[in-house]
C-alpha cells in the first residue's frame, strides 16, 4: 500500500486535524432516548449486514487458500449500470492511505471495501475504513483488557499525523458493526453444521424406526438442547440422565448476583441492534416475579424440612442477599442495578438476567433455573448452589415457586465459601462439603465470572442501555469460549488435585489412631444427631436474660445435669450464649476482611477507595467489642475449669485466642459449648484433635471419590459430543464440496 502523500490528493473534509475550539461549542444535554439520526443509522447497518456476509466469506476464503489479496483501487466494475467513485481513507496499524473506490447500484462501496479486507465506518457512504487486521487486533485486546476506543485512537495518533475525534467515533462504530458481521458469518457456518447434524439425526432415527417397526411409542427426549451442549459438552453432552440427587444429580450449577454492573439513567438508551445470546428477556423475568407474588398470597404448603425454620430464619437475617427489600443501589440514579448469572461447575456461563430492582429478588434465580430446565431432558436432575440456597429451598417448597416436576428433580445447596456464615444445622444439610454426591464442586464459579467482568464496570455504566447489554453479552461469550476450550485442561488439573487430596486425607485418617473407618462414620453421625438436639434447645436459652438463669428448672431442661452445682450450670450457659454471639460477630468480620485480603497482592480485583475504607471501618468497629467478649468468654472458661469435677463428665470449653486473624482457622471457634453430661467420659471426636482430623479426612476422601466418578462421566459426555460434532462437520464439508463441484 502506498502512502497518502504519493497516492492522491485528498479533497474531502479535514478529519485528521480539528481546529475548532471545544470550549466554544454549546453544551448539549444528552437525551435519554435514541435520536432519530441514531435510529436511522442503526437500521441502515442492520439492513446492510446480510450484504456484507458473502464478501467477508470470500475474503476469508482467499486468506485460507493463500490467494493474492485484491487491492481496493484495482477492482473492475463490470456492471452495466452507472458507476461512481468516492475517496475513502483506509487506516492500518502504522500507516494510512486514500483510495478511490468505484461502486454502482449493484455493488456498494462498503461491499467492495469488505471484499478487500477493510471495514467501513458507515454503511451507505463510507469515507473512512479500517483494515481487518487492525480491528481484529483491537477486538482481541478489548476482550482481555477492555481498553476503550479512545486509547486505540490515541495510539494510532502517535504513529504519523494526529488523529482527532472523528476517527475515534468512526473506529468505535466500525468495531461494533464489524463484530456483528463476524457473528453473522459464524451464524452462517453454524446453520450449515446444524443442518448436517439434523440430517445425521434423521438418518439415525429412521434406522431406529426400521429396527423397532410396529412400536408406535414416542421416544422421550434423551439429550440436552443444542444451546447447552455447545456451551459445556462436559455437563450437557451426554445422553444418560436420571442420577439420584443423593449422588449429586446429573448437573451442578451455581447462581449469584452482582450489583456492581450498574447502568446510569443519565446515559440514555440506544436503538435495538443486537439479540443477546446469554441474557433472558425481561418479559420472562417479570412473569416469574408475578407468579412468585401470586404464589406467596396463597396459604403455605406443609412440607418436611430437614432444617428447622428458626435456623433458616437466622441464615436469612445473616445474609443481605436474602432480604429482597434491601436496596443495594440508588434507584433514582440507576435504571439497571446489576446482573444475575447461572454457570455450570466448570465456570462456563450459561444464562444471565439483567437486574432492574434495587434488591436481590428471588425471581432472578427462579427464572434462571426455569430456563435451565427448559433445555434438559425430563429425567435430568440438577443441584443448584446459591449463597442463600437454604432460604430459596424453603420458599420453593413452601409456596411452590416451581412446578412439582422440577422440584422433585432439584436440590439446593450453599456455595462453599459462604457456607460457614450459615447456622450449623443449615450447614449439615446444605454445605456441599458435607453433602453426599457433591464432590469438590464449590459453587463459586459466578464469583470468578464477576472477576473477569470487572473491567466493564466503568465502560458499561456510562454506555447506552442497549450497548451495555451488547458489551456484557459479547464479553460473556468470549469467557464461555475460553472455558470451553479449557475443559480438557480443567479436568486434568482436577484429577491431579484429587490425588493430592486423597493422599493427605488418608494420612489424617491413619494419624487419628482409629483403625476402623466405620467407627469414625458412626462418631460423625453421633455429632450430627447431638447438634440437632442442641439446636432444638437453643431457642429458649437465647431469649433468657442473665437475670432469669436463677429461675431455670435445670432437672427438667437438662436431666443429665441434675446434681451439678448451680454456679457451674449458670456459668456454662452464659459461656454457651456468649460464644454463639461471638461466632456471629467474627463471621461478619471475616466477610469484611476477606474482600480486602482477596484484592491484596493482585489475587483479585482491587477495591476502590470507598469500598476499602468502608470495609476497614466496619472491621475496626467490631474489633474492640469482639476482643472484650473473647476475654469475657475466656474468663468463663477459667471459672468452669476451677469448678469442674471429673465425675460430672461435662466437657469444659476451651478458651479462644485473642488474635482475631488467627481465629478464622481455629476449629474451637465453631464448636458449641457442651451442656450435657457424657457418661463414660467425653467422646474422642470431642476431646481428641487427631480423631477430629480423621473425620475430616474421611469426608474429604468421600468427596474425592465422588469427584472422580463425576469426572469419568464428564469425559464420556465430551467424547460423545465430539463424535457427533465431528460427524456433522464432516458431512457439512462433503455437502459443500459436492455443491462446489
Amino acid at each position: 500500500m502506498q502512502n497518502i502523500a504519493t497516492e492522491t490528493e485528498y479533497n474531502g473534509p479535514d478529519i485528521l486535524h480539528s481546529t475548532a475550539d471545544a470550549s466554544q461549542k454549546p453544551i448539549k444535554f444528552r437525551s435519554r432516548g435514541p435520536t432519530h439520526r441514531a435510529i436511522r443509522l442503526y437500521a441502515n447497518w442492520q439492513s446492510f449486514i446480510p450484504k456484507l456476509v458473502p464478501q467477508m466469506l470470500l475474503y476469508d476464503s482467499d486468506c485460507l487458500e493463500g490467494r493474492e489479496m485484491q487491492q481496493v483501487d484495482s477492482l473492475d466494475n463490470r456492471c452495466s449500470s452507472h458507476t461512481s467513485t468516492r475517496e475513502v481513507l483506509c487506516i492500518e496499524h502504522l500507516r494510512y492511505a486514500v483510495y478511490e473506490v468505484s461502486h454502482c447500484s449493484c455493488v456498494s462501496a462498503a461491499e467492495r471495501l469488505v471484499r478487500c479486507g477493510y471495514f467501513p465506518s458507515t454503511a451507505a457512504e463510507p469515507s473512512i475504513a479500517f483494515s481487518f487486521e487492525l480491528l481484529e487486533f483491537f477486538r482481541k485486546m478489548y476482550e482481555e483488557a477492555s481498553d476503550a476506543t479512545t486509547a486505540m485512537a490515541a495510539a494510532l495518533s502517535s504513529k504519523g499525523l494526529p488523529i482527532d475525534d472523528p476517527i475515534r467515533r468512526s473506529l468505535g462504530g466500525a468495531l461494533q458493526w464489524y463484530d456483528l458481521v463476524l457473528q453473522a458469518v459464524e451464524a452462517e457456518v453454524d446453520n450449515t453444521i446444524d443442518n448436517a447434524r439434523e440430517r445425521l439425526s434423521t438418518a439415525i432415527e429412521s434406522s431406529d424406526e426400521e429396527s423397532s417397526e410396529g412400536h408406535e411409542t414416542k421416544a422421550p427426549k434423551l439429550s440436552c438442547g443444542a444451546v447447552l451442549r455447545n456451551r459445556c459438552p462436559a455437563c450437557f453432552g451426554g445422553s444418560n440422565f436420571g442420577l439420584p440427587l443423593t449422588r449429586g444429580g446429573d448437573i451442578q450449577v451455581a447462581v449469584d448476583a452482582n450489583f456492581s454492573q450498574r447502568h446510569a439513567k443519565s446515559s440514555g438508551e440506544t436503538p435495538t441492534f443486537y439479540s443477546p445470546k446469554f441474557f433472558i428477556s425481561k418479559e420472562k423475568v417479570d412473569a416469574a416475579g408475578e407468579r412468585i407474588m401470586t404464589a406467596r398470597k396463597r396459604p403455605a404448603r406443609r412440607y418436611k424440612s430437614e432444617v428447622p425454620d428458626d435456623a433458616v430464619d437466622a441464615c436469612e437475617r445473616s445474609f443481605l442477599a436474602a432480604d429482597e427489600s434491601a436496596a443495594k443501589t440508588k434507584g433514582s440514579k440507576f435504571d439497571d442495578t446489576g446482573l444475575t448469572a447461572l454457570v455450570c461447575r466448570h465456570d462456563v456461563p450459561l444464562f444471565l438476567c439483567n437486574v432492574d430492582t434495587p434488591g436481590e429478588q428471588q425471581k432472578y434465580a427462579i427464572t434462571l433455573v426455569e430456563e435451565l430446565f427448559e433445555h434438559i431432558p425430563d429425567s435430568a436432575t440438577v443441584t443448584v448452589l446459591y449463597d442463600i440456597g437454604c432460604v430459596l429451598d424453603r420458599g420453593v417448597r413452601k409456596y411452590r415457586l416451581l412446578n412439582d416436576g422440577v422440584i422433585k428433580r432439584l436440590l439446593w445447596a450453599t456455595s462453599a465459601m459462604h457456607a460457614y456464615g450459615h447456622e450449623w444445622l443449615c450447614q449439615l444439610t446444605f454445605n456441599p462439603r458435607l453433602m453426599d454426591g457433591q464432590g469438590l464442586t464449590d459453587g463459586e464459579g459466578v464469583e470468578r465470572l464477576w472477576a473477569r467482568l470487572r473491567h466493564l464496570i466503568g465502560i458499561t455504566r456510562c454506555s447506552g442501555r442497549g450497548k451495555r447489554i451488547y458489551l456484557i453479552d459479547r464479553r460473556v461469550a468470549h469467557i464461555a469460549m475460553i472455558k470451553f476450550n479449557d475443559l480438557g485442561c480443567w479436568m486434568r488439573t482436577r484429577l491431579k488435585r484429587i490425588g493430592q487430596y486423597t493422599v493427605e486425607s488418608r494420612r489424617l485418617v491413619n494419624e487419628s489412631g482409629l483403625k476402623a473407618p466405620a467407627r469414625l462414620k458412626k462418631q460423625l453421625q453421633t455429632v450430627l444427631s447431638l447438634q440437632e438436639v442442641l439446636h432444638q434447645q437453643q431457642a429458649g436459652l437465647v431469649e433468657a436474660a442473665e437475670g432469669l438463669y436463677s429461675s431455670l428448672n435445670v432437672p427438667e431442661q437438662f436431666p443429665s445435669l441434675e446434681g451439678v452445682p448451680f454456679q457451674f450450670i449458670h456459668t456454662l450457659l452464659m459461656a454457651r450464649d456468649l460464644k454463639m454471639v461471638l461466632r456471629q460477630r467474627l463471621v461478619g468480620r471475616y466477610f469484611e476482611i476477606s474482600r480486602i485480603d482477596q484484592s491484596s497482592g493482585g489475587a483479585d480485583a482491587v477495591l476502590g477507595t470507598k469500598l476499602h475504607q468502608t470495609a476497614r471501618q466496619n472491621a475496626a468497629k467490631r474489633s474492640t467489642t469482639t476482643l472484650t467478649s473473647i476475654r469475657k468468654f475466656n474468663g468463663y472458661c477459667a471459672i468452669l475449669q476451677q469448678l469442674a469435677r471429673p465425675e460430672w463428665n461435662i466437657p469444659v470449653p476451651r478458651p479462644l485466642s485473642t488474635t482475631l486473624d488467627g481465629l478464622k482457622d481455629d476449629p474451637y471457634l465453631y464448636e458449641d459449648v457442651w451442656v450435657e453430661a457424657t457418661p463414660g467420659g467425653p467422646p474422642k471426636w470431642l476431646s481428641d484433635q487427631s480423631v477430629r482430623m480423621g473425620i475430616k479426612g474421611i469426608v474429604k476422601i468421600a468427596r474425592c471419590n465422588e469427584e472422580q466418578e463425576r469426572l469419568s462421566r464428564e469425559g464420556e459426555n465430551l467424547l460423545r459430543w465430539y463424535e457427533e460434532e465431528l460427524g456433522a462437520v464432516t458431512l457439512a464439508l462433503s455437502v459443500d464440496s459436492a455443491c462446489g463441484e
